[in-house]
């Protein structure tokens, strides 16, 4: 059996040259190859040609220049190429040859470059690109890190932070052609546009609670002060309303040092909403400048949902603001897993962007006290009427007013829902006694008549419930009072 790798590669190249010649014949091959070099060492077999002809088939070398093939290099050439490699080693070996054949004159190929390079277990490592710092960063970032480490290790204090950040999806999508392939059996020629015509992008909010993904919320093209503290007081307030009142005492608010992030009416409402226990820019614990490697956001939910969204091109804002919204109300982030969000089929697929804040204003409106006109009882029982003192100024500033609303409030608020719970579980060996009383309309009910104009009836109805909200009401538990009351409220028409 004929060794391999007996020849150099110009003999191997020679002898698949006369295999092709004689059609895949290996004997005729090996006549050929002997009439036409008569001065080289010729094969005994024709299975030398077969053996070579069968590696390269099989993509493996057909003479490594470790075996014979290439020009060996000497003590000095290679003291040379190694020298030029330390001096730049962001040169590449066809740069270092026509270096070392421009100083020395010698004749350097850029195989032996590669070749010495290797065997000096020396490989070619990509530069990655990161974030500038300036003097002291480095120190501000150990100092909050260990912050963070100390505090993560008394309890699970990552998982009581809402880590927030804003990202901006343009047309041009998320594309590295490095990294982007076709497998295909013959060269598709794929093209990937960039560079359009017609520009446009969105921006968005979200954040990250323990296991919960907040948003989207769409932003302007540039983000101010004002837009920002109203994320704050609809979103970050009306989430901060659904947690349990031990959850509330523990939780941490986290964002950037983004210049709309440090506005006086900013800090100054976070500071309101949750004294002490927010990150950020000149806040209680100071935030790290340039370091967007310290969030999950930008390590993680920014990188997962881009992936999704730019699957396929978006044809206008629309689209890319339906689909971020199918992708990241439909994920779930798994934060101690460290896995991919699981979809959640069937989820919701709307892009509603201003619901939260209709639903808050709608709900303020149905507060207000309303009364009821006179002019059109008798064919309208349902519509009501606000005071003509508020105007739609008024309102806002009273809507405000009440979203606004303290810290005390809040943790009376929880504290005052847990205590209804507890109303309403039924316990042996304990009453309870509700109580209300009900102001009825005005008496008589009756249009355009004297009665009405010169004085009014009211009715007030008192009722006494013994029992939980879950026992049945009968006359043995529920206990009701009535009185009448006269005022007057215009002068009696005459």
């Amino acid at each position: 059996m004929p060794q391999p790798y007996e020849y150099s590669a110009r003999d191997y190249g020679n002898m698949l040259m006369c295999l092709g010649e004689a059609r895949g014949n290996a004997s005729l091959a090996l006549r050929i190859y002997r009439e036409r070099h008569p001065n080289v060492r010729h094969p005994s077999d024709s299975r030398v040609i077969t053996a070579a002809f069968q590696r390269v088939l099989e993509n493996r070398p057909i003479a490594p220049a470790a075996s014979g093939g290439g020009r060996p290099a000497d003590v000095q050439t290679e003291e040379r190429i190694l020298e030029v490699v330390r001096r730049n080693p962001r040169l590449g070996t066809r740069s270092a040859a026509k270096l070392l054949r421009r100083r020395n004159g010698s004749v350097v190929s850029h195989w032996l470059v590669h070749k010495v390079l290797r065997r000096e277990r020396m490989r070619p490592y990509k530069v990655h690109k990161v974030h500038a710092l300036v003097p002291g960063d480095r120190e501000r970032r150990l100092n909050y890190c260990r912050w963070l480490v100390d505090h993560q290790q008394r309890s699970r204090f990552i998982e009581h932070v809402i880590w927030t950040d804003e990202a901006t999806f343009t047309r041009n999508g998320l594309w590295n052609r490095r990294n982007v392939h076709v497998w295909s059996q013959t060269n598709p020629y794929t093209c990937q546009q960039t560079g359009h015509p017609t520009r446009w992008s969105v921006n968005v909010w979200a954040g990250i609670y323990n296991s919960q993904i907040l948003g989207p919320v769409f932003l302007p093209q540039r983000l101010d002060g004002a837009r920002y503290l109203e994320v704050i007081n609809v979103h970050v307030d009306n989430f901060l309303d659904s947690l349990s009142l031990a959850e509330y005492r523990n939780i941490w608010f986290q964002h950037d040092g983004a210049p709309p992030h440090v506005v006086r009416s900013v800090r100054e409402r976070l500071s309101v909403m949750l004294e002490d226990q927010w990150i950020g820019r000149l806040g209680p614990q100071a935030w790290p400048p340039r370091s967007p490697d310290l969030t999950p956001l930008d390590f993680f939910l920014w990188r997962y949902v881009k992936e999704r969204v730019f699957d396929r091109e978006c044809s206008n804002a629309d689209e890319m603001k339906a689909r971020l919204c199918i992708e990241m109300n439909g994920a779930q982030f798994e934060p101690h897993l460290g896995t991919a969000p699981v979809e959640r089929i069937g989820g919701n697929h709307k892009a509603h962007i201003y619901e939260q804040k209709q639903e808050a204003i709608k709900k303020y409106i149905n507060s207000l006290k309303c009364s009821e006109a006179h002019y059109c009882r008798g064919s309208s029982s349902t519509r009501r009427y606000l005071l003509s003192t508020l105007s739609i100024n008024k309102l806002y500033e009273m809507f405000i007013e009440k979203t606004g609303h303290t810290i005390q409030q809040r943790v009376h608020r929880l504290r005052a829902n847990a205590f209804y719970s507890m109303l309403k579980e039924k316990q042996e060996g304990m009453k309870t006694l509700s109580f209300d009383c009900q102001k009825n309309l005005p008496l008589p009910k009756l249009p355009d008549q004297s009665c009405y104009y010169s004085r009014q009836l009211y009715l007030y109805n008192a009722t006494v419930v013994e029992v939980s909200s879950k026992d049945p009401l009968t006359k043995n538990n529920v206990f009701a009072t009535s009185g009448l009351q006269m005022s007057t409220v215009k002068a009696p028409m005459k």
